[in-house]
């Protein structure tokens, strides 16, 4: 990797987009709120943390809950919802 491209990666790490050249844009009805594009990361990386196999889209919400042991009624009603068919 070139130190050029180097200093825009770490830039990146950082937080610094403008250095970086990573600048966000938001257009016309896309969300500009920082809190809900990490919402939005959160669910990405749920959807990429599951195994390569078949899981039933009707057993996801069951199966994240019981193998991350978490109980958070929140999150459950939240997930259930967006499975939902």
């Amino acid at each position: 990797m070139s130190k050029e491209a180097n200093n825009s990666f770490s830039g990146c790490l950082n937080g610094d987009f403008k250095e970086a050249g990573a600048v966000p844009t938001v257009s016309a009805g896309s969300i500009s709120d920082p809190a809900s594009q990490r919402r939005k990361a959160v669910i990405l990386a749920l959807g990429k943390a599951l195994p390569d196999q078949l899981l039933l889209q009707e057993s996801l919400v069951e199966n994240y809950f019981r193998e991350t042991n978490c109980d958070d009624p929140v999150m459950r009603e939240k997930l259930e919802r967006l499975c939902s068919n």
